[in-house]
Parts: C-alpha cells; structure tokens; sequence
C-alpha cells in the first residue's frame, strides 16, 4: 500500500443526538483507497444483504458505531481490520437512510389511581430499511398483503414491540426486535393493508 492509494475523500461519520433528533453528522474528513466488490454485505442479520465497498484508511479513532459518506452515499460499517501497521480495511455496505420517527405512549396514574395515557415526546432518527419478505393472504371477503421489512438502527434508538414507526410518511408496527448486535438494533416492521 502507498500513501498515493489514499486519493478518494471520505467523510467519517458518527451518531449525534440534539434534543429528540438523532442525526449523522460528519466527525472528520480522511482520504482513503475505495475497492467495490462484487459480492453482497450481509450487514443485517435478518435482511436481504447491500454492495461492499472496502475503504482502506490510515489509523484513525473509528469503529463500528460510525458510518461513511463518500460521494453523497452512506455506508454501514460491518467490519474493521488492521492492514499493516499503519492502515485500517473498513468493509462497508452502500445503504439508503430513512428518516424515521416514533412516539413512545407511556401511562401514569392519576389522583385516583386510574391509568393515563401520556404521548412522550417523538423521536427522529436515521435507519436503514432493508426487505424482508411480502406475504400475501386471502381472507373472505379481501385480500390482505402484508408487507415486512427490516428497520437497521444506530444501536442508541430502542423500540420496543407494537411501537408505530413512520418511516418516510409510511406507518409500520414493529413485531420483533433483534437487540443482542453490540453496534447496532434489528426491528421486523409490518404494514398491513387491504387490498
């Protein structure tokens, strides 16, 4: 490897949260060697897998829970490995972020001990929408598709089971949360409707 390979500018990403708006914001700015391979990243563990792209930077505070933009595009970072002593291979997959919001409805107990419902504030935040499958069923006397995907967040935004997620003005039901990823959550999303 030559420091020459380095010729491509890429930004470093990392996760910030402002108020209730979680963002990817730019941490720094590295050049890097970009290498496109043909195969699939499997970066979801439930999911149909996105292009690998290897981007071979120097040693640099990055891991995991950060993400890359190169040329407009974001990319998930699914593995870091040393290359020499002065190099990091950072495999990513090319994604496309969804800017997704949830509100979580707590309950509280009034003065007479009766449960309230209480809207918390929404959250805002980036995911990637991968698919899953699509179900078809037939019932008297409609039809019914089903529609499930896969939402990847940043490991910071948890959801819990029956939560409604707007994902791009689209209303999605969370059925199945896969949190054991050190770096990042797995929520099996539905949207039912009527055909």
């Amino acid at each position: 490897m030559q420091a020459g390979d380095l010729n491509r500018p890429v930004s470093i990403l990392q996760l910030t949260q402002e108020n209730m708006k979680c963002d990817w914001t730019q941490q720094k700015e590295t050049w890097a060697k970009v290498e496109q391979k043909s195969a699939k990243n499997l970066f979801s563990q439930v999911g149909i897998g996105a292009d690998t792209v290897i981007f071979t930077v120097r040693k640099q505070e990055i891991t995991l829970h950060n993400a890359i933009r190169w040329r407009g595009e974001h990319y998930f970072l699914t593995n870091i490995a040393e290359d020499g002593g002065m190099y990091y291979m950072v495999t990513a997959a090319r994604v496309y972020i969804k800017t997704c919001a949830v509100t979580h409805v707590t309950t509280t107990k009034n003065e007479l001990k009766n449960p309230v419902a209480v809207k918390s504030e929404t959250i805002t935040f980036p995911a990637v929408l991968t698919e899953k499958y699509l179900g078809f069923e037939q019932r008297e006397p409609q039809a019914v598709t089903e529609t499930t995907y896969v939402l990847v967040t940043p490991k910071v935004i948890e959801l819990s089971i029956s939560d409604l997620v707007d994902v791009a003005g689209k209303k999605y039901c969370v059925q199945v949360a896969h949190t054991l990823d050190e770096f990042k959550n797995e929520y099996e999303i539905t949207n039912t409707q009527d055909v």
